[in-house]
């Protein structure tokens, strides 16, 4: 486990050959799925679905290559640049809420103004506040 920020990064190692990659998953990810030797759970192993996502914040990639360069003897498919992104399916579904919210708001707020609706009008107040409540869900979903 490797904790950077709010971001919790974990090194996969294939059973049968020396690949390992970077996984970027909640911080219990560990815990559910690996008895405390990290040991997959299942004595067959361990397989999931994950996209490859190419890491963003140049910090979190070079404190991530200095960190995994310590560890010798793994060949890294993806490189140090990349993860496998495990949440990548509730992100995609978070995304898609909020499109769908932001189209809800156009619709909502071209209706005021047709109305001629202000901010000191109960519905105005409203449209505001679901406003700020849509830019602080925006805020904290994208990375």
């Amino acid at each position: 486990m490797i904790p950077i920020g709010k971001e919790y990064f974990y090194v996969g190692i294939v059973k049968d050959s020396n690949d390992a990659y970077l996984i970027r998953a909640p911080k219990k990810w560990l815990d559910k799925k690996f008895k405390t030797n990290y040991q997959a759970i299942n004595d067959d192993g361990f397989s999931f679905t994950a996209l490859p996502e190419r890491i963003s914040d140049f910090d979190v990639t070079d404190e991530l290559n200095g960190r995994l360069q310590q560890v010798g003897g793994y060949n890294y498919p993806l490189g140090y640049e990349y993860c496998l992104e495990y949440s990548y399916k509730s992100i995609a579904v978070k995304k898609l809420i909020l499109f769908v919210f932001s189209i809800i708001l156009v619709i909502v707020g071209i209706i005021l103004a047709k109305k001629n609706e202000n901010a000191n009008s109960k519905f105005g107040a409203a449209f505001i506040v679901a406003i700020l409540v849509f830019l602080a869900l925006m805020i904290t979903t994208m990375k």
